[in-house]
């Protein structure tokens, strides 16, 4: 896990981050259980996208990636129960 300082705070980021086809480009993503999502035009999410508002194109992908990532948890943590 890996931990961010700023300006008296810490957050913490785990791995669960992915990368998302928004039109012709990627958009990066990196979700953070509490904080929510953050985007990146690159892959070593260094250059910040902030989505213009709620019809920015990068909802509907980013919708269907986190529905992707808690089926993909549920699963694995159903495979772990007796």
């Amino acid at each position: 896990m890996t931990c961010i300082n700023f300006g008296g705070g810490i957050v913490c980021v785990n791995d669960n981050w992915g990368r998302l086809k928004v039109g012709n480009r990627y958009i990066w993503v990196d979700m953070h259980p509490w904080c929510g999502p953050s985007f990146f035009t690159d892959s070593d999410m260094s250059k910040v996208y902030d989505p213009v508002d709620e019809t920015d194109p990068v909802w509907p992908v980013f919708g269907e990636w986190l529905e992707r990532k808690k089926a993909e948890k549920a699963k694995a943590e159903a495979r772990r129960k007796p």
